[in-house]
C-alpha cells in the first residue's frame, strides 16, 4: 500500500471517528419525528398507560415502560422540557428515575481526543532533524 493511500485512509478514518464523536456528544441534534413521539408520550401519560419512566438528561430521551408492554421504549423530548415533564409525571404518580449528564470532561475527551491522537501520531511520523552543535564546542568526529 502506497504512502498516499495510507494517508487518505487515515484521513477518512479520522473523519468517521469525529462523526461518531459528534453523535456521542450531541446525540439529540436533527431528529425527525421528535414532536410526534413526544405528543404520543404525553397522551399515554394522561391515559395512565405508562408504568415507569427513566429520564436521560444527557441526550433528552425518556425510557418509557408502557403498562402491559414487553420492553421499554426510548422517546425523545424537546430540549429544556425536563422540568415540565417531571412535574407531569409526578402529578400522574408515575415512578420516575432521572439519570444525569456525564462529567464535563467526558465530552471534551470524546470530542477533542481524536484530534489530539491524530496530531500526536502525525508528529511521531515526521522526520527528525539533527540538532546543531553549539558554537565553540569541538566537533566529536
Amino acid at each position: 500500500m502506497g504512502r498516499w493511500t495510507r494517508r487518505i485512509l487515515v484521513g477518512l478514518a479520522v473523519i468517521v471517528v469525529l462523526f461518531f464523536a459528534q453523535r456521542v456528544v450531541f446525540p439529540g441534534e436533527g431528529r425527525d419525528g421528535e414532536r410526534v413521539e413526544f405528543q404520543a408520550l404525553l397522551g399515554q401519560i394522561d391515559r395512565g398507560q405508562v408504568e415507569r419512566v427513566t429520564l436521560e438528561a444527557a441526550n433528552d430521551t425518556a425510557e418509557v415502560k408502557l403498562a402491559g408492554g414487553p420492553d421499554a421504549v426510548d422517546m425523545p423530548y424537546p430540549d429544556g422540557y425536563e422540568e415540565a415533564l417531571v412535574k407531569l409525571l409526578v402529578k400522574a404518580r408515575v415512578p420516575l428515575e432521572i439519570e444525569g449528564h456525564p462529567p464535563w470532561w467526558f465530552g471534551l475527551l470524546v470530542y477533542y481526543g481524536p484530534f489530539a491522537a491524530f496530531w500526536i501520531w502525525l508528529a511521531r511520523r515526521l522526520p527528525r532533524r539533527p540538532r546543531r552543535q553549539a558554537e565553540g564546542t569541538p566537533n566529536s568526529t
